[in-house]
């Protein structure tokens, strides 16, 4: 799912206008009202909260921008702004998380109509409220063919827009749609000899309950990671991705034990209080699949 909050992906989005206009400029820099001029009427981004949004990524090391007595006069673009606007580029353009996106969104729209405002959910209504993947909208295309695959996999009722049990319980259990397709496995490793495991006895059957998969969890995860350490200070981003790399070689390797140890490094970096709120919130997130690698 999609953890960025709304003025985040405004940020990044501006950010990436920044760096087209920039790329197309022979001096190398925006002028402010050329890119307010810019910017798309959907944002609603007034002068204000432009020079407001240039700050914070100046402040991030993504820009650099020049102010006047009138306002923003210019914005020069930086190296790591650049790249972090690759980043968002790429990521809000892969199809096959904006189509996981697109499931999750509708069904837990149609479980806020349905089950807190008790109004019956209309696909019209949806497209009504402008929803979509990291600032772009969703098509209509894009919403039938997700409530197709929620009545295929019986999460709401064939015909209609009810949800099912099992929807209601993927919404308030805070779960992805694609969590539900996949099951546990279990493992059970008979150690014998003396091992630090146990105790009392050297002999010992430890039982590890492991989710298959669990790699795809892992790479999951690091994407959002990736995708929302552009919006934390600089320090702990730099800190936070040569730990995202070593976690995703391990998961490509299935090694999960590397996998997790440089989750547990990257959880206790997130969890520092100068992450903010949203480095808490990516933190907590973590523990969620560790428990899954057993």
């Amino acid at each position: 799912m999609n953890v960025l909050q709304p003025e985040m992906i405004t940020r990044l989005q501006v950010l990436s206008v920044v760096a087209e206009m920039a790329a197309r400029s022979s001096s190398g820099d925006v002028g402010g009202r050329a890119l307010l001029e810019g910017l798309p009427d959907s944002l609603g981004v007034t002068a204000g909260a432009l020079e407001d949004h240039v700050r914070l990524l100046e402040h991030q090391g993504f820009v650099k921008g020049v102010f006047t007595m009138g306002g923003l006069a210019s914005v020069f673009i930086q190296p790591l702004g650049k790249d972090a606007a690759a980043q968002f580029e790429r990521q809000r353009r892969d199809p096959v998380r904006r189509i996981i996106a697109a499931r999750d969104d509708v069904l837990r729209w149609a479980y806020i109509s349905a089950e807190l405002n008790g109004i019956t959910p209309v696909a019209g209504d949806f497209l009504d409220t402008r929803a979509g993947y990291l600032g772009v909208p969703y098509t209509e295309a894009e919403v039938e063919g997700a409530a197709r695959h929620l009545r295929t996999a019986e999460l709401i009722h064939a015909g209609s827009w009810e949800l099912t049990d099992a929807g209601r319980q993927v919404v308030e259990g805070e779960e992805s749609v694609r969590d539900i397709e996949r099951g546990a496995v279990y493992h059970t490793t008979h150690i014998t000899g003396s091992t630090n495991v146990s105790v009392a006895s050297s002999h010992v059957t430890q039982t590890a309950v492991t989710h298959p998969h669990w790699s795809d969890e892992v790479l999951r995860l690091l994407e959002v990671v990736e995708q929302s350490i552009v919006a934390l200070p600089e320090g702990i981003a730099g800190s936070v991705r040569p730990l995202l790399e070593e976690a995703r070689d391990s998961a490509e390797r299935e090694e999960p034990s590397l996998a997790k140890r440089a989750l547990n490094r990257i959880t206790d970096i997130l969890s520092d209080s100068a992450a903010g709120a949203l480095g808490g919130h990516l933190a907590t997130q973590i523990p969620q699949v560790l428990a899954m690698m057993g």
